[in-house]
Parts: C-alpha cells; structure tokens; sequence
C-alpha cells in the first residue's frame, strides 16, 4: 500500500509524479536512421532542436588516411557526398545518405607503454572497403543505381569483386579500379598528395 522513502516521504498508489520546474532533459537521435519511423511533426513543434550539421572540417578525423591509397578520409567523404547529392544519380532526398564524419573513425595509437593517445590512426583498406564500400554498394547506390558511381566491368560485378578489386590494388589505383572518376574527381580526392 505504501513505500517509504526517508523519515518525511511516503509514495502511496495514488501519488502523483511531480517534476521540478528547473528539470531539463537532453536528448540526441538520428532521425534519418533507416531503422526509426520518421518523427510526426506536430511532435517535432513541441520539442526545442537543433540540427548537428555534417560538418568535419578542421578535425584530426578529416586528414586520417586510408590505408595505402594516400587519400585522406576528409576529401573522400566530400567527394562521396557530392556523388550522392547530384542530381544526376536519382537518388531523392539523399541527405540522409551522406556519410558523416564518424561514419568510420580509426583505432587509438598507444606509445610504446600501451598508453593511448587522443591521436588516431589512418583507417586499415579492409575496414574501410568493409563498412564504407558495402555501404555505398548496399545502402547509397544499390541496384541500377550502382553503375552511376561504380566501375562495373567483367572484374567488377558484385560487392565481393568490388571489395577484392580495392583490397588488392595498391595505392591511388584502389581508388581508380572501383570508382568512375574524370581528372577533377582524381584531383579532389589526390587532394592532399597534391599540396
């Protein structure tokens, strides 16, 4: 019938929830997860928010390199964006496509005591052929869609050719043997080996 709680409180069954007037609660969430209903609008106007823009520019994150190819994370998201964002590819309301900052984040180095450091490391191919690659494949470009950005040839004709063909290529030709690039595409993600 009723819990105590302290000398002065008592909850009974009947005892109202009272939340103090200077009680704020935080929240985040990705509402354009392919997992979440879209959120109703008339619930969005009660609620405060803000948009986190998927802004990356001066961070560590952005001039970590990948793997081998000499093509930093930064330049690549940038031009991968901008690949989905064009209009040319169909591809409707695709903001929600684009690949965030963190989308994939390299291990923490340690000193050779085995303490880590706030620095990262450059992101091995495997790992980023197995969570970006596949995603682009799967998620951004899939079906019809996947010629628009993907070099599909007799070597390239499913995720695994496409994940072999980057795996074991070496250098900036990961890059050229998977993607369809003109030189202004070369130029921007060569961008850093070019300064």
């Amino acid at each position: 019938d009723s819990i105590p709680y302290g000398d002065k409180i008592k909850f009974i069954n009947n005892t109202a929830i009272r939340l103090p007037p200077n009680l704020s609660i935080y929240a985040t969430m990705n509402t354009s997860d392919q997992n979440v209903f879209t959120m109703d609008n008339a619930f969005q106007r009660r609620f405060k928010s803000k948009m986190i823009r998927n802004s990356l520019d001066n961070t560590a994150q952005f001039d970590l390199k990948i793997g081998d190819t000499g093509v930093r994370w930064g330049d690549f998201r940038e031009w991968i964006n901008e690949k989905i964002l064009a209009p040319e590819t169909g591809l409707k309301k695709a903001e929600d496509k684009c690949l965030g900052g963190w989308f994939i984040k390299g291990e923490k180095k340690t000193d050779q005591n085995g303490k880590v450091s706030n620095e990262s490391k450059d992101f091995p191919k495997d790992e980023f052929a197995e969570k970006v690659l596949k995603y682009l494949w799967n998620d951004v470009f899939k079906r019809n869609k996947s010629g628009e950005i993907f070099v599909k040839d007799d070597k390239v004709n499913s995720l695994s050719d496409l994940i072999d063909a980057f795996e074991t290529s070496v250098g900036f030709e990961s890059f050229e043997k998977i993607f369809k690039m003109n030189d202004v595409d070369k130029a921007k993600l060569q961008k850093q080996a070019n300064t």
